[in-house]
């Protein structure tokens, strides 16, 4: 049987930008600081530096002001990629209602929102309430661009991701072959944007059975991480959890054992010791183990998983 946790959580959430901002002004400097460290990695200081932003834009421009909605949208992407799915769903929902009271329906701002939120929800399984809100954001982007622009990146990524997770797997395939086509035309090689369509791409290619092209794809998107952002980037510890699924796949159980122990340790020290993609990676080891019948040490994991999700639900 496969491993079948993926960690191919490096989904496309729209960081957005306010138009017609002012240089020099400070809610504008600490946005474009978070920025920076969000995609470095630094959620933490990511956070503080958006809720800084958030607070000023409030004093500054009202609580219903777009340029409030986009510091609330950014802020759930920390929150998200934290693994706090609640907290950023319910800046979520505020950003998007503030979008929709200020702008057109059809503007593309909108559909960046409900593409998020669709993200959001997705995330936490409610696969049904994130697939209309994709729809309705493909509505508004087949308006408003070109089959090939840029701007349907996120939205093509996560469908796909969705349709993956619905088991549809050749739908999941077009959809990020296309993403990762546009992508490829848009950025050099080795630009980091690329590391979401690589990672969700080779996630459906292994589960389609095709090991070696889903290798290529997590070792481009390693080598990118590596060379662009850093040893100690969060989403390396996503490629080592993926490779480790295409070496078990393939039956090298302890290249898989090495690479699942590499992943659970960088999530750990990156994400912290509750994240979401840690608890994963610790159930991936404790099934892992079970394949190679090593039972004491599958029950050892399994139980660490129970007592994080006791003490998280307990929160």
């Amino acid at each position: 049987c496969r491993l079948g946790l993926s960690v191919a959580a490096l989904l496309a959430f729209n960081l957005l930008k306010a138009v017609d901002e002012t240089e020099g002004e400070e809610w504008l400097v600490l946005s474009k600081q978070g920025f920076t460290l969000y995609e470095a990695g630094n959620y933490e200081r990511a956070l503080s530096l958006f809720s800084r932003s958030l607070e000023l834009r409030e004093e500054i421009f009202g609580e219903y002001h777009p340029r409030v909605a986009t510091a609330l949208n950014n802020l759930a992407a920390t929150y998200q990629a934290q693994g706090n799915y609640k907290r950023a769903e319910a800046l979520l929902v505020r950003s998007l209602s503030i979008m929709e009271q200020n702008l057109d329906p059809g503007d593309p701002k909108i559909a960046s929102n409900l593409n998020n939120l669709a993200l959001n929800y997705q995330k936490q399984g409610k696969l049904d309430e994130a697939k209309a809100l994709y729809d309705r954001s493909m509505r508004i982007l087949e308006n408003s661009f070109r089959d090939e622009d840029l701007n349907l990146v996120p939205l093509l990524t996560n469908l796909g991701t969705y349709y993956k997770e619905k088991g549809q797997l050749i739908a999941a395939e077009v959809l990020l072959e296309r993403s990762l086509v546009i992508s490829e035309i848009s950025f050099n090689p080795n630009d980091p944007r690329l590391v979401n369509q690589l990672n969700n791409l080779g996630e459906v290619y292994r589960l389609n059975g095709e090991l070696q092209a889903a290798e290529l794809m997590f070792k481009r998107s390693h080598d990118i991480i590596e060379r662009s952002l850093g040893l100690h980037h969060p989403d390396l510890g996503t490629v080592y959890n993926n490779l480790a699924l295409v070496y078990s796949d393939q039956g090298d159980h302890l290249k898989a054992e090495s690479f699942l122990k590499q992943s659970l340790e960088h999530c750990k020290q990156s994400l912290g010791p509750d994240h979401p993609n840690v608890i994963k990676g610790l159930m991936n080891l404790a099934q892992l183990y079970r394949k190679m019948n090593r039972i004491k040490e599958a029950e050892k994991f399994e139980e660490q998983v129970a007592q994080i999700l006791q003490g998280t639900n307990g929160e």
